[in-house]
C-alpha cells in the first residue's frame, strides 16, 4: 500500500482544480511509467492513510465568536498573525483575502481527497477482488466524495436557505473524474447539495448493512464508512439544509446502529495525562524569586492515546487552527460553562480541555529579562482550549442534532431527554441535577439552549458553520449576536500596525456573503490558463 501511495503521489498532488502550470503536468507519470494497482486492497490503502483524515479549517475557526484574538500576541511577536495572514480572517476582511495568497485549507484538502476517491472508482473495474470487496470500496469512495463536497459547499458558498433562495447561487466545481484536461466551473449551491445526496444514496446501497468494523487492535475502524457514519452524514446534511424531519430521522437511525460506538463517560473515562504534566517557574517582577506552576494536559493530548480510541467517532476527520495560534475562548464561550471557575469545572469538558495557564508552556510568557532591550516583562497567564480536534460524524453530534430537531418539530420533552442524556456523561458526579439537566420553557428557548450545548460540546470547529446555517434559516436576529466586535489593529497584506488600533465588526444577519469564504486567488488564476472563468465570491467593502 505504501508503494502504491508513492507511485500515485505526483498525480494526487496535481488534483484537477488546483493544477496550474505545465511543468506540474509534465511530472505526472505516463501509463507506461505507472505501476497499475492489481488488487482492491491497494485502493483501500488510500482510506487508511492518516494524511487523508485532516482538513484545515483555520479561517473558519478564527472567524467564529468562539475565538478571541488577543492583541498581546501581536505585540509580543510582530509576525504572530501576519506570519500566517490570519489578520484577514480574524477581522472578516474578505476582500483583502481575495487579492492575497491566503492558503485556504479545505479547498486544497477536499479536492485532493476527491481526486483520490475518483481514482479509486476508475480503477475498481480493473483490479482483482470479490464483488463484495469492490462494492465496499466503491461505497467508501462515494461516501468520501459526499463528505468532502459537504465541507466545500459549507465553506465556499452562501448558506443553504430552506426557502430555496440560494439554490441558484454559486457553489463549488463538481469534478467526477481524473481527467486533468477538463476543468469544471462552479456548479450552483442546489446542484452540489443534490450531488451530495446522490453520493450518499449510492453509498447506501452497500453501507445500509455495514456495521462499524473493529480492527485487530480493538479500536473502531473509523477510516471506513459504515451504516452509522452514513446516517450521521445524512443527518448533518439535512440539518444544514433546514430539513429537520429528515435530519431527525437519520440522527435516530445513526444512534440505533451505533454498534461499538457510544458516548464516553467523562467521569470515569477521562483524566489528566500524568506523563505530560510539567512544572515551570514564572516571574511576576524583577525581584520575584519565582513561583512554580503545574500545567496539566487531558488524556486525549497524550501520545499514549491512540487517535482511534475515542469511542464516539463514527468516521474520523480532524482539523486544526493555524500553526502557532492558540484556541483562546471568547468571554461568551467561557460564560456558557458557568458563572465562576468552580461551576465551570463541574463540566468535565471544561476541566480537562481548557488549560488555564497554557501560556506558561511558552518561555516568552513566564516572565523574565529581555537582555537585548534591558527591560523586564512579567509573566502573563492566558488560557487555551486543547480539546479533541474531531470534526467527523460522531455519537455526540447525533444526540445534538436529534435534540435540536425535536425542539424544532415541537417535541420539547423529547429534546430535553435527548440533550440531558448527553450532558449526564459530561459532568462531575458531584454536580447537582439543577446544573446538569437543562429544561426548556418553549421552542425558541429549547433551540437556543441546544445550540449553546453544541458550543460547549464542539467549540471552535463547528461554530462558524452553525452560525452560517442559522443565518441561512433566517434566524440570525434571534439566535446570533446582532454584532460581533473585535479590537485589533490596522494592517495590510503583510504587516500589522500595532500603533494603529481599530475596532472591527461583523453583522451575521446583514452580511450573509461573508459566510462564503473566498476561492483561493491562485486557483482562479491557474484554471484561467485553461479557459475557465471561475467567478470569485463578492463581499461588502472591508472596514
Amino acid at each position: 500500500m505504501k508503494q502504491l501511495y508513492k507511485i500515485f503521489l505526483p498525480i494526487l498532488l496535481a488534483a484537477p482544480i488546483i493544477v496550474g502550470c505545465e511543468d506540474m503536468l509534465e511530472e505526472i507519470p505516463s501509463k507506461q511509467q505507472e505501476i497499475i494497482p492489481t488488487k482492491v486492497e491497494y485502493l483501500d490503502g488510500f482510506l487508511s492513510n492518516n494524511d487523508q483524515q485532516s482538513i484545515t479549517l483555520d479561517a473558519q475557526i478564527l472567524m467564529s465568536d468562539d475565538y478571541v484574538p488577543l492583541n498581546t500576541f501581536q505585540e509580543r511577536d510582530a509576525w504572530h498573525y501576519s506570519g500566517s495572514q490570519a489578520q484577514m480572517p480574524i477581522t472578516w476582511s474578505m476582500n483583502a483575502i481575495t487579492i492575497s495568497d491566503y492558503e485556504s485549507g479545505p479547498w486544497r484538502n477536499c479536492y485532493d481527497y476527491m481526486y483520490k476517491a475518483n481514482t479509486m472508482l476508475e480503477y475498481l473495474p480493473e483490479v482483482s477482488g470479490t464483488d463484495e470487496q469492490k462494492a465496499r470500496t466503491a461505497a467508501d469512495a462515494h461516501y468520501w466524495r459526499a463528505l468532502n463536497y459537504y465541507y466545500l459547499i459549507t465553506n465556499y458558498a452562501l448558506p443553504y436557505q430552506p426557502n430555496g433562495s440560494t439554490r441558484s447561487s454559486l457553489g463549488v466545481p463538481i469534478k467526477p473524474d481524473t481527467n486533468l484536461e477538463d476543468f469544471p466551473n462552479r456548479a450552483t449551491v442546489g446542484e452540489v447539495y443534490d450531488l451530495i445526496l446522490e453520493e450518499l444514496t449510492e453509498a447506501e446501497t452497500f453501507l445500509k448493512d455495514q456495521a462499524l468494523e473493529i480492527a485487530e487492535v480493538g479500536n473502531i475502524m473509523q477510516w471506513r464508512a459504515s451504516a452509522p457514519a452514513l446516517y450521521a452524514l445524512y443527518a448533518r446534511v439535512y440539518l444544514t439544509m433546514g430539513d429537520f424531519n429528515s435530519a431527525l430521522t437519520y440522527a435516530q437511525k445513526a444512534l440505533e446502529n451505533n454498534g461499538e460506538a457510544r458516548l464516553v463517560n467523562y467521569a470515569t473515562e477521562m483524566s489528566y495525562a500524568d506523563e505530560m504534566e510539567r512544572t515551570e517557574i514564572i516571574y511576576t517582577s524583577e525581584t520575584d524569586p519565582g513561583t512554580e506552576v503545574t500545567i496539566q494536559y487531558p488524556l486525549t493530548s497524550s501520545q499514549m492515546f491512540r487517535r482511534y480510541d475515542w469511542k464516539e467517532t463514527y468516521y474520523k476527520r480532524t482539523t486544526s487552527a493555524p500553526r502557532g495560534l492558540w484556541l483562546v475562548p471568547s468571554d461568551e464561550l467561557i460564560a456558557l460553562f458557568g458563572v465562576d471557575e468552580a461551576t465551570r469545572e463541574l463540566d468535565l469538558r471544561w476541566k480537562y480541555y481548557y488549560i488555564e495557564n497554557y501560556s506558561y508552556t511558552e518561555s516568552d510568557y513566564r516572565g523574565g529579562m529581555n537582555w537585548w532591550t534591558g527591560t523586564f516583562t512579567p509573566a502573563e497567564e492566558i488560557g487555551a482550549w486543547v480539546g479533541r480536534p474531531d470534526i467527523g460524524p460522531s455519537v455526540a453530534e447525533m444526540y445534538l442534532i436529534k435534540a435540536e430537531c425535536q425542539a424544532r418539530t415541537g417535541d420539547l420533552s423529547g429534546a430535553e431527554a435527548t440533550v440531558n442524556m448527553l450532558r449526564k456523561t459530561r459532568f462531575d458526579p458531584a454536580a447537582d441535577a439543577s446544573i446538569v439537566d437543562l429544561s426548556f420553557a418553549n421552542a425558541e428557548n429549547a433551540i437556543k439552549q441546544v445550540l449553546e450545548e453544541r458550543r460547549r460540546e464542539m467549540p471552535f470547529f463547528f461554530r462558524w458553520n452553525d452560525m452560517a446555517r442559522i443565518a441561512g434559516y433566517g434566524e440570525a436576529s434571534t439566535l446570533l449576536p446582532a454584532t460581533i466586535s473585535r479590537e485589533f489593529y490596522e494592517f495590510d497584506l503583510n504587516n500589522v500596525f500595532t500603533d494603529a488600533p481599530k475596532t472591527y465588526t461583523f453583522n451575521p444577519a446583514s452580511e450573509l456573503q461573508k459566510f462564503a469564504f473566498p476561492i483561493p486567488r491562485k486557483d482562479i488564476d491557474q484554471v484561467a490558463v485553461y479557459g475557465v472563468d471561475m467567478k470569485q465570491n463578492s463581499y461588502p467593502a472591508d472596514q
